[in-house]
C-alpha cells in the first residue's frame, strides 16, 4: 500500500443504495431546497444514469479513489 493512502474507507451518511431508495435522495434534495429531478434526473425514466452513479453498483470503480 502506498504511503498516505487508507487501506479502506467507508461513509454512510446517506443511503448507500440510491437505486433502491430514490425517494430518499429526492426528498433529501427537496429538504435542502434543491430540485432533485434536475440534479439526479428521474429515477424511473433515467434508470441507467442512476445505476451509473450508484456506489453500490460501482464499488470496484471507487477503488484507489484518493480521500
Amino acid at each position: 500500500m502506498a504511503t498516505g493512502l487508507f487501506g479502506a474507507v467507508a461513509a454512510f451518511g446517506a443511503p448507500v443504495h440510491p437505486v433502491r431508495h430514490p425517494e430518499m435522495w429526492l426528498s433529501g434534495a427537496k429538504f435542502v431546497g434543491v430540485d432533485g429531478y434536475a440534479l439526479f434526473g428521474d429515477p424511473w425514466e433515467q434508470w441507467k444514469t442512476w445505476l451509473d452513479w450508484d456506489p453500490y453498483h460501482d464499488a470496484r470503480g471507487l477503488r484507489h479513489t484518493p480521500v
